[in-house]
């Protein structure tokens, strides 16, 4: 899921499977576009055709939409939901 958090980042919108790493963090129309799987090119290429349809005041807030999300994602969220997840699967193997 790097890739799309440098993307973001970058201020570049996102097309990737909803199934695929960092996929939790885009929102279709608003940071980047989900599709279905990778052999979904109707849908990939649905995407892509939207979003060059779309006016330059719509990207310009789509660029800041991935900016703010790239903001949020940082190594101390990250770190912190690593050990919310240890801690629920501990919490899980030890459960009587």
């Amino acid at each position: 899921p790097n890739v799309n958090l440098e993307a973001l980042a970058c201020g570049l919108p996102v097309l990737t499977t909803q199934t695929a790493g960092g996929a939790d963090v885009i929102e279709t129309g608003t940071n980047g576009y989900l599709i279905s799987g990778v052999h979904a090119v109707a849908e990939m290429t649905e995407c892509i055709d939207r979003h060059f349809a779309l006016g330059s005041t719509a990207v310009e807030e789509m660029r800041s939409r991935c900016w703010s999300t790239a903001r949020e994602m940082t190594v101390e969220r990250n770190v912190q939901q690593t050990i919310d997840l240890f801690e629920e699967v501990l919490l899980e193997k030890f459960r009587v």
